[in-house]
This record gives structure tokens, C-alpha cells and sequence, in this order.
């Protein structure tokens, strides 16, 4: 697992550049915290020799989990840095309704099944800003790492499972509407679609927001927020095709 290591340390080592060249000539400082209440769907392949295909909502009993999230972006005027990151880390034990195979194991209808799917999402980004009024429109640039891993255990003995990393461009678009200047309005789209070695990913993530500014600097808000990723990496021997959605709670500070 050294290189899931070495990617982390690469990341924080590039978001630590950022911050510090950032802070140096930033203006402003944005801080947006978020809760998001993540419902997931899709399908889980551990490829290979080592399983089936499973449907995370019904055979690995994989529902809905509040998680927590964070954007951080420096500048004001056209030229802004930022970075983001959130954990989802969703599962649970419950017992199998019916027979299924995962990663070689059999897991028998009636038995009780702990699953999990973790999965860490950051990304670093330059956005240059058209407008100032009360529309305004953004271009986004950047990376994306993806960490995802996905496990499956009975009786609390008998384990199995896969991970995966991956690193990845993406470009972004964001228009923003204020009516007024303490409300303001925000839809979002960032897309990637890359092939690195063996391994092939598609990421889309939107984001729809509603915000409002009691009393300077503070913010709050609430939005939806959806995030879709196909990943086949057989190195890893585990493929996938999943969306996370729901509805988000955010709070902020502006300075």
C-alpha cells in the first residue's frame, strides 16, 4: 500500500503550495464548511477471479450517511485558489436477504454481513472569474484524488475486499446569481474523463446552492449536491459505477 501513501503525501505537499502562495497575496479568504446527507446507488465488480458484481444498495446494504466536507479558496477578483475535501465512509451490519458472492467469499442468506465503502475525495483547483455585478460566471481547472475502498466481512472473521487510487484532471464551470447582497445563488458542474495505466475514470460532480449572509463575515445555506464515478482498474482487480446524491447543510466565513 505504499503508493496510496505516497499520493497522499504528494497531495497534501501540492495543497500546502497552494496555501502558502496563496495567503501571501489573497485579499479575501472563503471558508465553506458542509454536512451532506449521501445516498449512494450503483454497482461494486471485484474483478478478476474474485467476485461478482453487486448493487451497494441491496446485496452490501449501503444506504444514506451524513458526512462532512470543506472548501477553502484564497483571492478576490478574476484569479482565485482553493481546494476541497470530503470522506464518505458509508456501511453497516445487517442481515443477507439473499445468497451473494464478494471477492471470493460466499455469504449466505440470513447471516449477518458488516459492509463498508470509504471513500476520500480532494481536489485543488484555479478559477478565473468573469463578472462582479449580479451575475457572475466562473472557469474551473485542476486535480481530483480519489481514494475508494470497498469491504465485505461475516461473522466478523471472514474478510474481503479491494482500493483503489487515482489521480485526475478535471475542468469546471460555475455561474453565480445575487438578486441581493446578502443572498446569492450557485450552480456548479465539474467533469473528467481519464485513462492513466491501466486505469480508466470518469468523475462528474454538480453542486446547487442557496446562501445567505445574516451578518458579515458569516454564511449560511443549504443545496444539493451529486457526485458519479466510473472506475475500472483491474490492476486492483475492482471496477465500479456509483452515484452519491442529497441534499447538503452549509456554513461559512468570508473575510
Amino acid at each position: 500500500m505504499k503508493h496510496k501513501y505516497d499520493m497522499r503525501i504528494i497531495l497534501q505537499a501540492i495543497c500546502f503550495c497552494f496555501s502558502i502562495s496563496a495567503l501571501c497575496f489573497a485579499q479575501t479568504v472563503d471558508i465553506d464548511a458542509w454536512i451532506w446527507n449521501v445516498s449512494s446507488s450503483g454497482d461494486i465488480e471485484l474483478t478478476g477471479d474474485l467476485g461478482d458484481q453487486l448493487d451497494i444498495g441491496e446485496e452490501l446494504s449501503i444506504g444514506e450517511e451524513w458526512t462532512p466536507g470543506a472548501t477553502l479558496i484564497f483571492g478576490e477578483g478574476p484569479l482565485q485558489i482553493g481546494a476541497s475535501v470530503f470522506q464518505l465512509d458509508l456501511g453497516g451490519t445487517e442481515q443477507v436477504e439473499q445468497t451473494f458472492s464478494f471477492g471470493g467469499l460466499d455469504f449466505n442468506a440470513s447471516a449477518d454481513a458488516t459492509t463498508s465503502l470509504e471513500m476520500l475525495v480532494a481536489r485543488g483547483f484555479l478559477r478565473f472569474q468573469l463578472g462582479e455585478e449580479a451575475v457572475s460566471f466562473a472557469l474551473e481547472g485542476g486535480g481530483t484524488y480519489v481514494d475508494l475502498d470497498a469491504k465485505a466481512s461475516a461473522f466478523d472473521v471472514f474478510s474481503t475486499g479491494a482500493d483503489s487510487q487515482v489521480a485526475l484532471p478535471y475542468l469546471g464551470a460555475e455561474i453565480r446569481f445575487e438578486p441581493i447582497s446578502s443572498v446569492s445563488l450557485q450552480a456548479s458542474l465539474r467533469y473528467s474523463n481519464w485513462e492513466y495505466s491501466d486505469i480508466e475514470t470518469t468523475w462528474s460532480e454538480m453542486e446547487l446552492t442557496a446562501q445567505w449572509k445574516p451578518a458579515p463575515p458569516f454564511t449560511v445555506g443549504g443545496g444539493y449536491r451529486r457526485l458519479a464515478i466510473m472506475l475500472d482498474a483491474p490492476e486492483e482487480e475492482i471496477s465500479g459505477d456509483l452515484v452519491f446524491d442529497g441534499p447538503a447543510i452549509y456554513v461559512g466565513l468570508e473575510w
